[in-house]
């Protein structure tokens, strides 16, 4: 029986051989150690709770028409959904790829809508 496409695809090989569903992403050669306060800074502030973090000075990115395809992948997460038999038919008829074609018409859905609310506030 084959396995899913999905699971084999996220795996990838760290240099000791162990699998991860984690990218690995390899560091530059030229990158220097952390020193002892460096390392301790960093301690200290991934100790902290995330309501005792200022952002106020970070603004926060809310239109993401504008990001380069393929740099910035959304989190999946896996769901089950029941569909009409003729819309999956006519979806799956397309060929492979019949769940990215769906949340690709999703995304353009939110995103519309999205369009539709703030263009509703602006006018009010």
């Amino acid at each position: 029986m084959r396995s899913s496409g999905s699971s084999q695809r996220g795996k990838r090989r760290r240099e000791n051989g162990e699998t991860t569903k984690n990218v690995v992403r390899k560091q530059p050669a030229n990158r220097q150690a952390l020193t002892k306060a460096q390392q301790e800074e960093i301690a200290a502030l991934a100790a902290l709770p995330d309501d005792e973090i200022d952002c106020s000075d970070i603004p926060e990115i809310t239109n993401f028409d504008n990001f380069v395809h393929g740099m910035f992948r959304p989190l999946k997460k896996s769901i089950t959904i029941r569909i009409d038999a003729d819309v999956l038919a006519w979806i799956q008829s397309e060929g492979p790829g019949y769940q990215t074609r769906i949340n690709y018409m999703l995304r353009l859905a939110m995103r519309k809508l999205k369009e539709a609310e703030a263009s509703k506030r602006q006018s009010q």
